[in-house]
């Protein structure tokens, strides 16, 4: 048996413990109605269809090869052939995939293992945000999480930057002082400042923080949100650097209230 078709069977089989896959019944077997149900009070699994079969199986063969974004994966015809699937319940799969950047579709080349980023999710929620205009709830939605976030890598980035000097980010909290000053906003900036700290922390955090940030300016750019507190919002970035080369957590943290206070007080 395939790599593939093994795979069809065990990612399948991952979902249902074993205590309580041995007392279900099939929907279409007789007696179903009552003899389906097992004593603990489960109420049994429906089937997968075809198509949810073929997508866990290619996402358990990703998982078991350990691939990576850009590695190629099996032809549409050995998928057929491996997984006994009708050629639509696969093309379909690979659709629903590569809607989720799971897969890649190259067109003449085959298909490859996707970017796995977190855009579907911006994608949702800035839907979302569309579905309520002239409402802030997302905006501040994302703006409280933004913050929580911050809050949660302070820690490691504090501990990473402990007795250092970082030329880089004191040149990005300059030119947002500068632009302060002349009353003009500093989105580049702050976005850049914050990029560099999420290098501290780890891939996946760096990753959610850029993917937020992205739908925070996009759903900013729809929304009618003004602060004057823009140099306010430049001093608690300086501190927010001080207080980490410093290894002082507890300032940081006040830091990071201070910064996220305009916004958040403006979308109140």
């Amino acid at each position: 048996m395939s790599d593939i078709s093994v795979h069809t069977e065990c990612v399948i089989a991952v979902f249902i413990p074993q205590e309580i896959e041995g007392t279900m019944t099939h929907p279409n077997s007789a007696g179903s109605d009552t003899a389906g149900t097992p004593a603990g009070g489960f109420t049994p699994l429906p089937p997968l269809s075809r198509t949810d079969s073929v997508i866990q199986a290619i996402k358990g063969y990703i998982v078991s090869h350990k691939l990576n974004p850009g590695d190629p994966l099996p032809s549409e015809n050995q998928l057929c052939q491996e997984l006994q699937g009708s050629r639509s319940a696969v093309r379909e799969a690979i659709s629903q995939l590569q809607a989720l950047d799971i897969v890649r579709v190259e067109r003449g080349k085959g298909s490859f293992v996707g970017n796995l980023s977190l855009a579907p999710l911006a994608e949702t929620i800035l839907l979302r945000a569309s579905l309520e205009p002239g409402s802030l709830n997302t905006l501040r939605d994302v703006v409280e999480v933004r913050k929580m976030l911050d809050i949660g890598s302070a820690g490691a980035i504090v501990s990473a930057l402990k007795g250092s000097t970082n030329p880089a980010l004191s040149a990005v909290v300059t030119a947002m002082e500068k632009k302060a000053q002349a009353g003009e906003p500093f989105l580049d900036e702050d976005n850049a400042f914050h990029q560099q700290l999420y290098t501290h922390t780890s891939a996946l955090l760096s990753q959610l923080g850029t993917t937020l940030w992205s739908i925070h300016m996009q759903a900013l750019s729809s929304a009618d949100v003004r602060t004057d507190k823009l140099e306010d919002t430049a001093r608690a970035h300086r501190k927010m650097l001080t207080a980490a080369e410093a290894g002082d957590l507890e300032t940081y943290l006040e830091a990071v209230d201070e910064h996220y206070a305009p916004l958040l007080n403006s979308l109140a």
